[in-house]
């Protein structure tokens, strides 16, 4: 979670408007949807280091994954609908899009 912050922290300057280049004042409800995403992501990355779970538990990292999937949509839409589109956005989207892809293929090769 300290990596998602910091990672935040870090390109928080990016958080404007393409059009006219002013910051914008909160991070929006897209950014948001993105942010609970990357904490989704950080929940699955940490199967990597537990035995396979058991049961009905078995779903866990699935749904994860699934939710994530979800809501990667959902932050896009979010965003172009409120009409709240950013180069902080499109940065953090991109970032997790690739860990989300990194862990999944990771996860699959720690089961097999």
């Amino acid at each position: 979670m300290g990596y998602i912050l910091a990672h935040l922290w870090k390109n928080l300057e990016k958080n404007y408007t393409s059009g006219d280049g002013g910051l914008y004042s909160t991070l929006g409800l897209a950014n948001w949807i993105t942010l609970v995403r990357a904490g989704g992501l950080a929940m699955l990355a940490g199967f990597l280091w537990l035995p396979r779970p058991a049961g009905i538990a078995e779903w866990i990292p699935g749904l994860l994954y699934f939710g994530a999937a979800l809501l990667d949509y959902l932050d896009g839409w979010v965003a172009r609908a409120t009409r709240r589109t950013s180069l902080l956005g499109e940065t953090l989207d991109m970032h997790w899009d690739g860990l989300e892809c990194l862990l999944a293929v990771a996860y699959w090769f720690n089961m097999v």
